[in-house]
């Protein structure tokens, strides 16, 4: 129901009045009774200015600051999401980085290593299976083609 906007005819005053849609009857002044006017009310509306939205450019803004802090004060120029990292966000890992301070960059040097060695291992690993198809494969060639050639020549 919208709230609407009075003024006493006599000067009293302006006041306003909750009403129904379709409502046709103009409330009396509710100081001395008399007729009323009803005047233009004025509401106040910008787009994008939620409480939810300014939260999120406000996030944004944070979590850029401390991406910016990071590349420029300790040579962190990506941050990925760890799977099963419990929740831990940006602001968290921010928090730890500044606990490890000047540790940081051989920390990130030996977890680079560790990770190079790990993904060789498994590039290993997937070329060899891929060697055992590709021998499996062409050897189920050869036997189809040899049953081709047999089936020509008879």
């Amino acid at each position: 129901m919208p709230i609407r906007e009075y003024e006493c005819s006599c000067g009293c005053g302006k006041f306003e009045s909750l009403e129904g849609l379709n409502a046709k009857k103009k409330p009396p002044c509710p100081q001395c009774g008399r007729k009323t006017q009803r005047i233009p009310s004025t509401f106040g509306m910008s787009k994008g200015s939620t409480l939810s939205g300014r939260r999120a450019r406000d996030e944004a803004k944070e979590v850029n600051a401390i991406k910016e802090d990071l590349k420029t004060n300790y040579g962190v120029h990506k941050i990925q999401p760890v799977p099963n990292s419990e929740g831990r966000g940006v602001k968290q890992i921010y928090k730890d980085i500044k606990k490890l301070g000047s540790q940081v960059p051989e920390s990130m040097e030996a977890e680079r290593i560790k990770n190079t060695a790990a993904t060789k291992a498994k590039q290993a690993k997937w070329m060899e299976g891929a060697l055992k198809r590709t021998e499996a494969r062409k050897g189920e060639l050869d036997a189809k083609r040899a049953k081709k050639v047999a089936a020509q020549k008879a």
